[in-house]
C-alpha cells in the first residue's frame, strides 16, 4: 500500500471553553484561526503549517472521569489525501471487508 501523500489533516478535540483553547493554540503554538462563517460556532479550526486541530463544544461542562489506565480521549482524526489516493484507500478497505462511510 502507498499513500506518499497521505497527511494528518487534523485532529478534533471537543472542549469545555472553544474561545480559550483557541486562544491558546494561536498563543502557545501559533496556530491561525480558520472558521469560515458557513460553518457556524464550530467547529473553530486552528491550522500550523500542515496540520491543526479542530476544536468542538463538549458535550457536558463536567469532564467524564476516565476509566483506570492509559487512555486517549479523541473525537476524530482526519488525513488529507489525494483524490487518487482516497479512491485507492477505498478500494483497499473494500477488498478487506472493512466498513466505512463516505
Amino acid at each position: 500500500m502507498n499513500f506518499k501523500d497521505l497527511q494528518l489533516d487534523h485532529v478534533a478535540i471537543r472542549v469545555t471553553n472553544m474561545e480559550r483553547s483557541a486562544k491558546w493554540y494561536a498563543e502557545m503554538l501559533g496556530f491561525k484561526r480558520v472558521q469560515p462563517e458557513e460553518w457556524g460556532p464550530f467547529p473553530i479550526m486552528m491550522i500550523g503549517s500542515n496540520s491543526g486541530v479542530a476544536l468542538f463544544p463538549a458535550k457536558s461542562d463536567k469532564p467524564k472521569p476516565l476509566p483506570d489506565g492509559d487512555w486517549l480521549n479523541a473525537f476524530h482524526f482526519a488525513f488529507r489525501i489525494s483524490r487518487t489516493g482516497l479512491d485507492y484507500a477505498m478500494e483497499h478497505l473494500r477488498a478487506r471487508g472493512v466498513e466505512f462511510e463516505f
